[in-house]
């Protein structure tokens, strides 16, 4: 190996050291545990979702249904139920209740077939990013999981 090579190889060393020699002073990120990292708020039904409404043994009960504007939704026998704001398994246990006069021991599930489209859940990043737009909000979200799906920085 030449002397120039052996400079250039020395030098990348030693600038891995300093690099990692600065690096020994930062703290550790906060660690969570498994009920912080997974312990999600249930999914709350909001106005313009499309439901899925199963009644047991009786076909002719279920039905998929959109949530009208005033956050309520029709299905058969019964003309109007507050959804919004209810999650699919209290939705599920107001419809039984509904069903009752009407069916012995309904037993029903309510499934989101389709989510509106919730812009005001959503984190507006502008500035120097590379596409400004609205990211989705969920738990726990980051900043850095904002630019990066912003398409990073410019």
């Amino acid at each position: 190996m030449t002397l120039q090579r052996y400079v250039v190889v020395f030098s990348l060393l030693g600038f891995a050291a300093l690099s990692l020699a600065g690096c020994s002073g930062l703290e550790d990120p906060p660690s969570l545990s498994d009920e912080e990292v997974f312990d999600t708020p249930e999914y709350r039904i909001v106005p313009l979702d499309t439901l899925q409404i199963f009644v047991w043994r009786s076909p002719e009960l279920s039905v998929t249904v959109p949530v009208r504007p005033d956050g309520r939704i029709s299905v058969p026998l019964v003309e109007e139920l507050q959804a919004a704001g209810k999650t699919p398994k209290q939705l599920s246990r107001d419809v039984e209740k509904a069903l009752k006069p009407f069916v012995q021991n309904p037993k029903a599930s309510v499934v989101v077939e389709s989510f509106a489209d919730n812009s005001l859940q959503a984190v507006q990043v502008l500035g120097e990013v590379r596409s400004p737009a609205g990211v989705p909000y969920r738990p726990h979200i980051t900043v850095l999981d904002v630019i990066v799906a912003s398409g990073g920085l410019t």
